[in-house]
């Protein structure tokens, strides 16, 4: 919501893993918290996606 990331774009999700040194698969659970808040878009055979949100 503050655009750091522009609508429609992929969420980068290998940074976040090495910045905290943690494994993909909290960073991928994270990203599916926020599918179920309609934070981010999860569109299957691709990956998360920022939604567009117009006014």
């Amino acid at each position: 919501m503050s655009g750091t990331w522009p609508n429609g774009s992929k969420p980068e999700t290998l940074r976040p893993a090495d910045c905290f040194g943690v494994s993909m698969a909290p960073v991928r659970d994270s990203l599916n918290q926020l599918v179920g808040e309609r934070f981010v878009d999860l569109t299957p055979g691709e990956w998360f996606r920022v939604p567009v949100i117009t006014e």
